[in-house]
């Protein structure tokens, strides 16, 4: 046989691979408004007080703006399902008037009202007053803020075209400032009189994810946001300040802790300066916020009373103190009246005058609070008794539903499980191509806050009928499917995502989706507000509304929650603060199979990191940590504990599982923490997903662990090959044989060898394969058989599939 024959002939190729790396630059610009003049300011405070009446102070004076639309008896307002929420008694018509009333429309209002369940109708979000009395009002929907002079009449509207949702404008000494919290980066913007953005600045972490929930403009004349409903507030950098400052008085409030049982529920305080004055409610007081003030030092307050019920009611009104604390009056605003929610929807005018925002189906009316010495109670007391001040035993009865269709797991779901799952949705990044944006997918309704241009974006989109889980969205976008579905006409095939009640089967760790209509059957109902805990959810499903949401925390003047949502056009999952009225008509309920305490609760409490950081190339020994706590009652021990890996997503681990060392029978007290650290050789190429597991007593393993206050339980990485070398060889003397003879190559990066080419000493070239002629391939050492036919000068090269061509390696034939 010739030395030709021996070698099979192939023509050779090299591939290459080509890294790109998409970057998102954002970019902050300084964003600075004029301030007022001290010596404006004192004009514009002679302007106000030499054209007000003292009298007209008191709003249960009329106006005298003629009334463009006249009250109307309540039945003829109310939708029966409207009626149905309000408790136990409807609001006396006298309670208000209405002052004028803006269309349903083009040129008006408009509402984002779905077409089948799992969704909740939107509109306008906010009613603001400037200070020469004009009206705006955000109508969300279209992105416009329409603007009425202080006599009602429409004088223009102005559109924000580029923005994710306009929640709430005013007016600043620069002009206007609308607040866009649905878009990708959410935003403030300084707008000219024709919408057009003259400025614009991302607002930071701070504000966005701690309780954002309006605008205002501080005595300097600069623009802040308001946080938890106007309790506090921070500049547009996100330094914050407790209360608010009103023509040169500093107001603060503060709500009872709801989360307290020892604590008096119905009593809050008002603290003006040096002066403290004490609130006092018939129910839970759930929110407490001053909203303006008078010519003399008069000010109004916002208040919220929620019912100690398991089914939530709320009763807003607005109090109105004299400058030393002295109780004047109070109005009720209608809230169960409202076709939608309105989260900034009551307004102080100049002249004293309260104004509501009051939605209604075909319209909205702008009405004008009448005050009175007292007002009646009109929510439904907890079992037919009453909150009394200074009671520290709320409702503990639960109503027990059928566990019927609940497929128990063996282990219970912890709270932290279901958060935790949750912000997994929230804090997703997602590389979305073009396809994924604006393919073809008939019936589809795009969710807005995804754009035209390729790249990444955060959260899962709203997907109506939708359940993916977060790794199943992200492979679903990198086969092409569509991102999200706010059509609720039907479930799209081609569209992926997650919907409101989807969204919390997946945190509740069920085996199949469950509806709003079907939750309740797998959960017990909870008797009141102070029994919540992170991981409940909060649901209503009516002719009205069919919507559910997760518990995340109480806030001042407010509840924290997680959800899919179409809300605001944030078409996506998101953490939101909300004043309680938004979920009026809203009951509790707890997960069935949720974790009770006597339990260990192991959480990652360091992320899951390597000491080096990227690029990584094949033959680096990184160092892999991360912190793990036991967070429960009962102690934990663990048969093994590492850092799982995977390489290209091979759960079989062909070729070996690229797992770091393991620590064994390692035991946890309650409380006791573990600093996890080893190396690991990375010897091959390609996707390496890695994460924390560990190994129950019984042998159950866990590689998807818990984790806290924004740790990280996995990563991924990219390792690239690089360029095979040969640098020596063993035998090093070789005789020239008609038989194969065993010949071993080292130096690195030989693992993925898949051929060796052979040039023979007349100039031909064949090349040998493995598993017969290659039958070693390490990193650093290459195995072979090859048959020196004759004498002569002889050379080799071994070629991998991830780094290309080894350098030539001369072999000498005696």
């Amino acid at each position: 046989m010739t030395e030709d024959a021996y070698y099979s002939t192939k023509s050779s190729s090299c591939r290459s691979a080509q890294h790109r790396q998409n970057t998102t630059v954002r970019t902050r610009r300084s964003f600075h408004f004029l301030r007022f003049m001290r010596l404006a300011k004192y004009v514009v405070s002679l302007l106000l007080t030499s054209t007000i009446v003292l009298s007209q102070v008191s709003a249960q004076r009329p106006s005298k703006i003629i009334d463009l639309d006249s009250p109307r008896p309540i039945d003829t307002i109310l939708d029966p399902a409207q009626q149905r929420d309000l408790g136990t008694r409807q609001p006396n018509k006298s309670d208000y008037s209405v002052f004028f009333t803006i269309p349903l429309g083009s040129g008006g209002v408009n509402y984002e009202t779905p077409k089948d369940v799992e969704s909740e109708t939107w509109g306008p979000a906010s009613l603001r007053i400037a200070p020469d009395g004009t009206f705006l009002i955000t109508d969300t929907v279209t992105n416009k803020v329409l603007r009425y002079n202080s006599q009602g009449a429409q004088t223009d509207s102005v559109v924000v075209g580029s923005a994710g949702a306009i929640t709430d404008a005013i007016e600043s000494p620069a002009g206007i400032v609308a607040l866009d919290e649905a878009g990708v980066e959410p935003s403030v913007y300084r707008l000219g009189n024709d919408g057009s953005i003259q400025e614009r600045i991302q607002l930071p972490y701070e504000i966005r994810h701690q309780g954002l929930s309006g605008l205002a403009i501080n005595d300097q004349g600069e623009v802040v946001a308001e946080m938890h409903g106007g309790s506090s507030v921070a500049d547009l950098s996100g330094n914050g300040e407790k209360g608010k400052a009103l023509l040169g008085e500093r107001y603060s409030t503060e709500a009872p802790d709801l989360e307290s049982r020892s604590s008096d529920l119905t009593t809050g305080v008002i603290v003006k300066g040096k002066t403290q004055i004490t609130v006092q409610a018939k129910n839970i007081l759930g929110a407490l916020t001053v909203i303006g003030t008078g010519a003399s030092g008069d000010f109004f307050v916002l208040i919220e009373e929620i019912s100690d019920t398991g089914t939530l009611y709320v009763d807003q009104t607005v109090r109105h103190y004299s400058s030393t604390g002295k109780l004047l009056g109070s109005a009720r605003v209608p809230v169960a009246e409202r076709y939608t929610y309105v989260r900034n929807g009551v307004a102080v005018a100049p002249d004293g005058i309260v104004y509501a925002l009051v939605t209604r189906s075909d319209r909205a009316d702008v009405i004008r609070l009448q005050f009175q010495s007292a007002l009646a109670p009109i929510l439904p007391a907890s079992n037919d008794r009453e909150v009394t001040a200074g009671k520290s035993d709320l409702l503990m009865s639960r109503s027990s539903n059928s566990a019927s269709g609940l497929a128990l797991t063996a282990t219970c779901r912890t709270r932290d499980d279901m958060v935790n799952t949750a912000w997994s949705y929230i804090n997703n990044q997602t590389y979305l191509s073009s396809g994924n944006l604006s393919g073809t997918c008939a019936g589809r309704g795009k969710p807005h806050y995804l754009g035209t241009i390729a790249g990444w974006y955060s959260a899962v989109p709203y997907d109506w009928g939708g359940w993916d889980t977060v790794s199943d969205f992200n492979s679903y976008m990198s086969s092409g499917y569509q991102a999200g579905d706010i059509d609720t006409n039907a479930v799209e095939s081609c569209s992926k995502g997650v919907d409101c009640s989807g969204f919390v089967s997946r945190n509740w760790g069920t085996s199949s989706k469950y509806s709003t209509a079907t939750l309740p059957g797998i959960s017990t109902s909870i008797g009141s507000v102070s029994q919540l805990q992170k991981g409940d959810i909060m649901l209503r499903h009516d002719s009205v509304v069919q919507h559910v949401v997760m518990f995340e925390s109480l806030a001042s003047n407010g509840v924290n929650t997680l959800e899919a949502t179409t809300y605001n056009n944030y078409d996506r999952t998101v953490y939101l603060y909300n004043g309680w009225s938004r979920f009026s008509g809203y009951t509790f309920y707890k997960y069935n199979n949720v974790c009770e305490s006597g339990q260990a609760r192991p959480v990652v409490s360091s992320s899951l990191r390597l000491s080096s950081s990227s690029p990584y190339y094949v033959g680096q020994t990184p160092n892999g940590y991360f912190g793990i706590a036991n967070r429960g009652t009962a102690s934990i021990t663990f048969a093994q504990l590492l850092i799982g890996g995977r390489l290209n997503n091979d759960q079989s681990c062909s070729g070996g599982c690229p797992d770091f060392s393991v620590i064994k029978n390692l035991t946890l007290a309650p409380g006791q923490v573990y600093s996890y650290s080893a190396t690991r050789f990375l010897d091959r190429s390609g996707s390496y997903g890695f994460f924390v597991a560990y190994q129950k007593a019984d042998g159950s393993w866990v590689t998807s662990v818990p984790t806290e206050n924004g740790a990280t339980n996995s990563l991924t990485i990219n390792v690239y090959g690089v360029a095979p070398k040969i640098t020596a060889q063993s035998p090093s003397y070789i005789y020239a044989s008609a038989y194969d003879q065993t010949i071993y190559f080292s130096r690195t990066a030989l693992a993925y060898t898949d051929y060796v080419a052979v040039q023979f000493p007349n100039g031909g070239l064949g090349y040998i394969y493995p598993p017969t002629q290659i039958f070693t391939r390490t990193y650093n050492q290459l195995g072979t058989k090859i048959k020196f036919g004759g004498r002569g000068q002889y050379y080799v090269w071994a070629h991998t599939t991830d780094g290309g061509w080894s350098n030539s390696w001369g072999v000498y034939a005696h």
